[in-house]
């Protein structure tokens, strides 16, 4: 299994699934995590770059999620089970 902590900016990873943390949050009624969720099951299936690395390590993407009241999300990537690393 990949580790997130050996991200770097610039890597390139491959969204594979949604976390299962994040499913289970909101199947047990966190209702701020079905936004999160509706962007992760968009994300499954594409590549991303890490774009910084936030003071804890945690690698961060920034997705252009087609949304209809535009902006752009930000991912942390905690888990090991949801993606892969595609390039460095």
């Amino acid at each position: 299994m990949p580790d997130p902590a050996q991200l770097k900016v610039g890597d390139r990873i491959h969204i594979v699934a949604v976390p299962k943390g994040d499913l289970w949050a909101l199947e047990s009624g966190s209702d701020y995590l079905e936004e999160t969720v509706r962007v992760l099951k968009w994300m499954v299936g594409k590549e991303f770059v890490i774009d910084w690395i936030d003071p804890d390590g945690k690698p961060w993407v920034v997705v252009d999620y087609p949304d209809p009241e535009g902006g752009e999300h930000s991912m942390a990537i905690m888990d090991k089970e949801s993606w892969e690393l595609v390039g460095r």
